[in-house]
């Protein structure tokens, strides 16, 4: 059986040191579909591959076969890494497997070693190490109070969601959003209400942060130097209201905005200090010397935008990948 370098969001494969590698998983491909064709870049499967991946330990270190894949090749190969599995390891392939908390643990124990082995010994564009660390959201709050103090927003982890004052924001610690088969997780604003419910709930700790009440919400897409920053206006909407995904109106309201001085200086300053190649920043703009950042993701998704700014962002991911094969 002739092994296959690359799987159908590419559909164009390229070989030898040439190849630029996408892994991608079944949601963050979403982003990636509309631009595969635009440059000569392989895109990858990560739970398919490691499916089928075949490890001997030896005196020399791990030997990787495959009998579907192309190991030498896309080992070889400048890799970039673009699953969501940092802050919850979602595997599709065995989510209605009798044995699925087994089988997860098992892809989880693969998937963080093989990304601990293409940081150490591969060409890799962005660091799955690196990006695991930040996409832990205690250990980005603790990074962003000590290194960007200037941009913080006052956050503190709870022992128990019900213990979160009122007028403040409370916010998961992963993705794992279900709590007693209740979406309660969700960032929302805490009122009377609301606290009287959770006192009620189970007690698991989470964050806890200062309510920003601002008309417009921002977030910044970064590939290398390619950055698109997109506005969302919140006017009309619902203080309470925190998580914009959850908005439809609020997503429709998304147009591009002009980068400022003070907005470039501190891309520049994440991307020096985290590492990060490759991140999407969610911030409040106050004033032109005011900024507060809300998140830094190193995993983050732009399908779902309006088909305008969609497209700006597709081009500005597909060029950081040209420049990664251009690098290398």
């Amino acid at each position: 059986m002739e092994k296959i370098l690359a799987t159908s969001v590419s559909g164009n494969g390229c070989s030898g040191s040439e190849a630029a590698v996408v892994f991608y998983d079944t949601h963050s491909k979403k982003n990636i579909d509309d631009v595969a064709h635009a440059y000569n870049w392989v895109g990858i499967d990560v739970h398919d591959f490691l499916s089928n991946l075949h490890i001997d330990f030896t005196d020399n270190g791990p030997a990787f076969k495959s009998e579907k894949f192309d190991v030498v090749t896309i080992l070889g190969s400048r890799i970039l890494y673009f699953p969501y599995s940092y802050e919850s390891l979602i595997f599709d392939p065995i989510s209605r497997d009798s044995r699925f908390r087994f089988a997860k643990r098992q892809y989880a124990t693969l998937s963080i070693y093989f990304e601990e082995y293409i940081h150490r010994c591969c060409a890799i564009v962005n660091s799955p190490v690196i990006g695991r660390r930040w996409s832990n959201k205690l250990f980005q709050l603790d990074a962003i109070a000590q290194n960007f103090s200037h941009y913080k927003i006052s956050s503190s982890l709870r022992s128990s969601y019900a213990d979160a004052p009122v007028d403040t924001v409370l916010k998961h610690l992963s993705e794992s959003r279900l709590i007693d088969k209740s979406n309660v997780s969700l960032a929302i604003k805490v009122d009377e209400e609301i606290r009287s419910d959770l006192i009620n709930g189970t007690s698991l700790p989470y964050i806890s942060q200062t309510f920003i009440n601002s008309p417009v919400e921002h977030r910044c897409y970064v590939f290398g130097k390619n950055v698109v920053l997109v506005q969302f206006s919140r006017a009309g909407v619902a203080n309470d209201l925190i998580d914009i995904h959850r908005d439809s109106g609020i997503l429709a309201t998304a147009t591009i905005a002009k980068i400022s001085e003070s907005v470039q200086s501190l891309i520049d300053q994440i991307a020096a200090f985290s590492q990060l190649s490759m991140f999407c920043l969610d911030l409040f703009i106050i004033s032109e010397s005011e900024l507060k950042i809300l998140e830094i993701n190193p995993l983050f998704s732009w399908h779902w935008l309006p088909k305008d700014i969609k497209v700006c962002v597709d081009k500005c991911f597909s060029n950081f990948v040209h420049e990664v094969k251009s690098n290398g």
